[in-house]
């Protein structure tokens, strides 16, 4: 299983070094980075989320904003990869559920 929090502190750290000013201006007044990585925390338990943040970090390496900083790109793709797990994860568990439910 997963550790969601060291995930979304590892994500959250990504875009923060990743595009540091979008980064900042999202954040709300006083919201602080455990703020964000809690709040991104709780995002990563729903699948559609997962998905979504999949396809962001997908499309930063498709765009070649990476391509001068190999050590980012690598960082990038692993958190692709440790998030397409957790979808993976997250899917079979709601199936589970589902298949309960029914009974």
């Amino acid at each position: 299983m997963t550790d969601l929090y060291d995930l979304a502190m590892r994500l959250t750290m990504f875009v923060k070094d990743f595009d540091y000013y979008d980064y900042i201006d999202s954040l709300e007044i006083d919201q602080t980075d455990d703020d964000r990585i809690e709040m991104n925390h709780q995002m990563l338990k729903s699948p559609e989320v997962v998905s979504s943040a999949i396809e962001v970090l997908q499309k930063i390496i498709t765009d070649g904003d990476l391509d001068e900083e190999p050590e980012e790109k690598q960082r990038c793709q692993g958190l692709i990869e440790e998030l397409k797990i957790l979808y993976a994860e997250e899917k079979r568990q709601h199936k589970r559920q589902t298949e309960r439910s029914a009974r």
